[in-house]
């Protein structure tokens, strides 16, 4: 592989994880922001709570992304380079 190989991941990952997180944690923040605002809570609660539940619901979104761009770029490559078949993981 080469270093264009891992580049080209990591460019994908960034921008996939960036943007699924940042509708997800969008998403849920704005969720978290409106069931607190009719519940008529402090502004200064509901910000610090919509930025903590969004970054807590775009990190899944994060792992999601780094497995399928590290299987398909990295991963792919990589057996293909070397003569032995994979292995099924336990």
């Amino acid at each position: 592989m080469k270093e264009t190989d891992y580049f080209v991941a990591w460019l994908l990952y960034f921008v996939c994880a960036l943007v699924g997180g940042a509708i997800a944690g969008g998403i849920a923040g704005g969720i978290i922001g409106a069931v607190l605002g009719l519940m008529r809570t402090e502004p200064q609660l509901i910000r610090v709570a919509g930025r903590i539940v969004g970054f807590l619901s775009a990190i899944p979104i994060s792992y999601l992304c780094f497995r399928l761009i590290v299987a398909q770029f990295v991963v792919k490559k990589v057996v293909a380079q070397t003569d032995v078949p994979p292995t099924a993981l336990p």
